[in-house]
């Protein structure tokens, strides 16, 4: 697991590439929570997530409620195959707003 952030102002970038699964959950939560702080707006770019699973979802759920909580915006820019397949079966495409 690969992050690659850039920041323009109050808005953070992060391009995510590699596995998002259990074994990567929490160091990916500690590093979204706290640059989350940072920001008031935030931008993951998800095409080089070549495997996701549930705690890889929970943890979008769970920095999308932060993000609304805190009054930020919190989108998710781009989408790779294995990205876009879990949005489709958590029914979760017109919660991040997902084309």
């Amino acid at each position: 697991m690969d992050i690659n952030v850039t920041k323009d102002g109050g808005v953070i970038r992060l391009k995510v590439t590699g596995e998002f699964n259990i074994y990567s959950a929490a160091d990916i939560k500690a590093r979204l929570m706290e640059l989350l702080s940072e920001c008031h707006k935030m931008e993951l770019d998800l095409e080089g997530v070549i495997e996701i699973d549930t705690s890889g979802v929970q943890l979008l759920l769970l920095a999308k409620r932060e993000a609304d909580m805190l009054g930020k915006d919190f989108r998710l820019s781009a989408c790779g195959d294995s990205v876009g397949s879990a949005m489709t079966l958590y029914n979760l495409k017109d919660f991040f707003r997902i084309q």
